[in-house]
């Protein structure tokens, strides 16, 4: 009888532990990658850091590629590089474009400082390269300028060649009235056929512009800078401000799913890593229980940009999907909130939902 009661005791007490760790930790837990430095300039939450996935070399032709052209070349102190090794599993859209957005990146991008992700991939050069969210899908058989345009769209730059889309009024470079540009030219087709951009042949048009040394043009460079110097809080998910790992960090990962009218969205895990450090015209707040705001931050809106060239002289061809897949947002979970709201790009609140993951298993990268 004593070893029957014992024995209950004993197995009560493991599923007692089982369970309570089951309240923090998923098992079994995933190996971080490693963040390898390509260029660190200066602290991260004073920089803009590009994350490469791929291999050193292709980082490093990446990287000084685009430190060879403006706005970056000017301005390259302001810049971090980082990598992770691991090639991203990247998706065919639509069997047109490489894809390579996906919770399991945003997990393994974590481990690096982050503001924009740029998914390196050899694939056939009939695959056009996308910018979803913060991160570019860059198909290396295609021109390299190819890099600068998709960083384009993640600095919020709309296409300026007809795309098929309206780029709504708070577009930074496709624009109603002429006026509205200071100091430049000012050419029909935007995006759609009605809205006007600043340049005749600047990179957001097509793959070959026509002032090599300002691609951008000089009101799209502005535009650019501008996103560059808003200012910055430091990198959420810290503890103090003398760590500067990654690993040393923590994050919630929210999903959003914005397939219908009233977008779903639900804290998911709670991981290892730094938030990402995005900037764009969509945004949400983390509120405590009174709905108090006590953290927040901008996001780009979900919109997916796909870009091929057409012939050889470099014309642009693709189309911009108002996307209605999955995306994730990563933020701080220190904050003590116990909400998160998020709103659209034009200032609409579009999901709310509860942060507290304590009586439900989460995942805990280790």
């Amino acid at each position: 009888m004593l070893v029957f009661i014992g024995g209950i005791t004993f197995f009560l007490a493991v599923a007692l532990f089982i369970f309570t760790q089951a309240q923090n930790y998923s098992s079994p837990a995933k190996s971080p990658e490693t963040c390898n430095d390509v260029l660190i300039q200066g602290p991260p939450e004073k920089q803009t850091n590009i994350l490469f996935v791929g291999t050193a070399d292709e980082a490093e032709v990446y990287r000084d590629y685009l430190l060879a052209y403006e706005p970056f070349s000017s301005n390259r102190e302001m810049f971090n590089f980082y990598r992770i090794d691991k090639k991203s599993d990247c998706a065919r859209y639509k069997k047109i474009a490489l894809y390579c957005y996906s919770q399991e990146l945003q997990s393994q991008a974590a481990v690096c400082p982050h503001d924009f992700i740029v998914a390196l991939e050899d694939a056939p050069v009939s695959l056009r390269a996308s910018a979803y969210m913060e991160v570019a899908s860059i198909n290396t058989n295609l021109p390299k300028t190819v890099l600068l345009h998709e960083l384009g769209h993640l600095f919020g730059l709309d296409e300026e060649y007809e795309a098929g889309y309206n780029p709504g009024i708070n577009s930074p470079n496709c624009k109603t009235r002429c006026g509205q540009f200071t100091g430049t030219g000012c050419f029909q087709e935007c995006s759609d056929g009605t809205h006007l951009r600043s340049v005749d042949e600047g990179v957001m048009r097509t793959l070959s512009p026509a002032d090599d040394a300002n691609p951008y043009g000089s009101y799209n460079t502005e535009r650019i800078l501008d996103r560059m110097t808003i200012p910055r809080s430091k990198i959420a998910g810290f503890a103090s401000q003398e760590e500067t790992s990654c690993l040393d960090a923590s994050y919630l990962l929210i999903e959003v799913d914005p397939r219908q009218s009233e977008w779903q969205a639900r804290a998911i895990a709670k991981e290892r890593g730094c938030t990402a450090q995005t900037q764009g015209s969509a945004s949400y707040a983390l509120k405590d229980d009174e709905m108090n705001t006590v953290f927040s931050d901008t996001f780009t809106a979900p919109r997916l940009f796909t870009d091929g060239n057409e012939d050889a002289d470099n014309t642009l061809e693709g189309q911009t999907f108002e996307s209605k897949n999955l995306f994730y947002l990563t933020v701080p979970s220190d904050t003590g909130a116990a909400s998160v709201v998020i709103t659209d790009s034009a200032g609409n609140e579009r999901a709310q939902a509860d942060l507290n993951i304590n009586n439900r298993a989460c995942e805990m990268l280790s």
